[in-house]
């Protein structure tokens, strides 16, 4: 579904799946490669730039890195520094992977070998480096699944951002120079969504609105007109008037703005004053 062998003596193979699978991949992660010497890493990107990579985990690997702590000292002048904790730091690894496609025949006699070269460049772009990109392009990459046996327990269900890649070696063949074999450390850091994106979204919403009653009108009357309900008269007079009210059909002596709730506040209100008909 994901990474399928191609016989041969290939030990990595580069292609892009099913178009199919784009969503389901970003939803739900894929499974762990069969062979527990494989890592596979699969960007979240929705278009055909999705691409699934298969390689070696190198010597030693994952090793966690950072994600401890989130305290930090704060200067006091003559006395020892104050430890305030200011949030945590990203959880951290660094992973030691191998590309390897020594020996294989070449692609092309003109380009040399092409396959791991491919590889090591989309590597790059799931980091954000602009090798072979369009220079001009803003687009950020995408978090990145990292299905491996070697991964802590905890950490095979996350969505990973890459920030460094580091070369150990690098094997180069043909006119052009590509790669063959490339051992690098790549860091992730665990993806997490900005919180702000759901809190701003309910916080955008607006609670209430403002309605101008006549010379006449009661507070069971707006009620009845505005909330659809005469039960919320009481609810809405404390509302307006900041304070409980002794009657709620005492007439207006003169046009006035009254704040009327909307949305969830309005839905909060019609289950309170259900369960306070259901106690009586």
């Amino acid at each position: 579904m994901y990474i399928a062998p191609r016989g041969g003596n290939r030990t990595n193979k580069w292609r892009k799946p099913p178009k199919a699978d784009y969503r389901h991949r970003i939803l739900d992660s894929p499974p762990l490669p069969a062979d527990p010497t494989k890592v596979w890493l699969t960007n979240t990107h929705e278009d055909a730039n999705s691409v699934t990579l298969e390689c070696f985990a190198g010597d030693g690997g994952p090793v966690i890195t950072g994600g401890a702590g989130g305290y930090e000292a704060v200067p006091r002048p003559g006395k020892r520094p104050l430890t305030v904790f200011r949030g945590f730091e990203p959880l951290t690894i660094d992973f030691p992977l191998m590309f390897d496609g020594w020996g294989e025949p070449w692609d092309d006699p003109e380009d040399g070998p092409t396959e791991i070269e491919k590889m090591c460049r989309e590597l790059e772009r799931m980091a954000g480096f602009r090798t072979g990109m369009d220079k001009s392009s803003d687009d950020r990459p995408s978090p990145v699944w990292v299905r491996s046996h070697l991964l802590p327990v905890g950490m095979a269900d996350s969505l990973w951002v890459i920030t460094n890649i580091a070369e150990t070696s690098a094997l180069r063949e043909g006119p052009k120079g590509n790669r063959v074999r490339w051992a690098v450390t790549v860091t992730f850091w665990e993806y997490v969504q900005d919180d702000r994106l759901s809190t701003s979204r309910l916080a955008g919403q607006p609670t209430e609105r403002v309605v101008q009653v006549k010379k006449g009108d009661t507070w069971e009357a707006i009620a009845k007109r505005e909330l659809g309900d005469r039960n919320l008269a009481r609810r809405l007079a404390k509302k307006n008037q900041n304070k409980p009210t002794g009657t709620t059909d005492k007439k207006f002596k003169h046009p006035v703005d009254v704040r009327v709730p909307i949305g969830k506040q309005l839905e909060d209100w019609r289950k309170r004053a259900k369960a306070d008909r259901k106690d009586r």
